[in-house]
């Protein structure tokens, strides 16, 4: 999991301080590195769980800013709205079902 989160952030996304990263999957071995991984870097990190006890693990232990859980949503698009509400950058990374940005990346 460390590699695939590593390479994944650092070497495909490559976001830049300050900049807003979405981790779908985000309490899975990958995702929960990748969001720990782009905190160190600066950025604003949001993730999305299926739990409310993996959104509060997101949050309290691995330092998320923002977490939902999506199977709470009734519209996928309109939740990452509320978090991203310029939009997301343009570009992808995304190997999931949806590529919504090169800041998305499958947590695994």
């Amino acid at each position: 999991p460390g590699l695939t989160a590593y390479v994944g952030l650092y070497e495909i996304c490559s976001p830049k301080e300050g900049e807003r990263v979405y981790v779908s999957a985000a309490a899975g071995a990958v995702g929960q590195l990748v969001g720990q991984f782009a905190k160190l870097m600066g950025c604003y990190v949001v993730g999305s769980a299926g739990s409310k006890e993996k959104i509060d693990l997101l949050k309290d232990k691995f330092g998320f800013d923002e977490a939902f859980n999506y199977k709470e949503e009734q519209d996928l698009d309109g939740a990452l709205k509320r978090y991203f509400p310029v939009g997301m950058p343009e570009g992808s990374c995304s190997g999931g079902q949806r590529q919504w940005s090169r800041k998305v990346l499958e947590g695994g």
